[in-house]
């Protein structure tokens, strides 16, 4: 009997050892919950934003002498991003907004658009790389969403020119929601 311990010790101390291991690592996944659409939808046709220029926001808001400013040109309206925000609907958009906060669309439901577009940092996340499934870290941060749609080059790469396109990459991405 004694034989017998000392024959099986090791494999069963390493047994002991891996499965210690891999409960300290197991992720917590949390309860799931289903997301809720407002009983109206927000009102994002008709949003009345102020008439501002580059003034108004140079030089903390002092008057400066419009000549050394920059000409911003529009984005083209041929552009693709530009023909697809003349089709958005109020419940359309509604939906996106409730999509972007829903856990359910990561592999493990931990992770969604919100938790790296962080909306206190201009939905970016502040980080050299931005932590995603299974602690694992994407190369680059979580890149500014505000205005999106004036954008043709989508991520830092560039990879990405159509916001239809761009809406899909993280939900496909191993690292970023599994």
């Amino acid at each position: 009997m004694k034989n017998a311990f000392y024959l099986f010790r090791w494999p069963l101390l390493c047994l002991l050892a891996v499965l210690a291991a891999c409960e300290a690592t197991r992720e917590q996944v949390p309860e799931m919950t289903v997301p809720v659409l407002p009983e109206s939808f927000y009102n994002y046709s008709n949003v009345e934003m102020p008439f501002v220029t580059a003034r108004d926001f140079a030089n903390g808001g002092m008057v400066v002498d419009q000549q050394g400013l920059i000409d911003f040109a529009a984005p083209p309206s041929g552009s693709e991003n530009a023909f697809e925000l003349q089709n958005v609907t109020d419940a359309g958009a509604t939906l996106g907004r409730v999509l972007f906060y829903d856990r359910q669309l990561s592999i493990n439901n931990a992770v969604s658009c919100g938790s790296c577009h962080r909306q206190e940092f201009a939905f970016a996340d502040g980080k050299k790389g931005s932590e995603g499934f299974g602690g694992k870290v994407t190369p680059r941060n979580s890149m500014g969403i505000v205005n999106v749609a004036m954008n043709n080059n989508l991520f830092w790469d560039s990879r990405i020119a159509s916001l239809r396109q761009m809406v899909v990459q993280p939900v496909q991405n191993h690292i970023e929601m599994g």
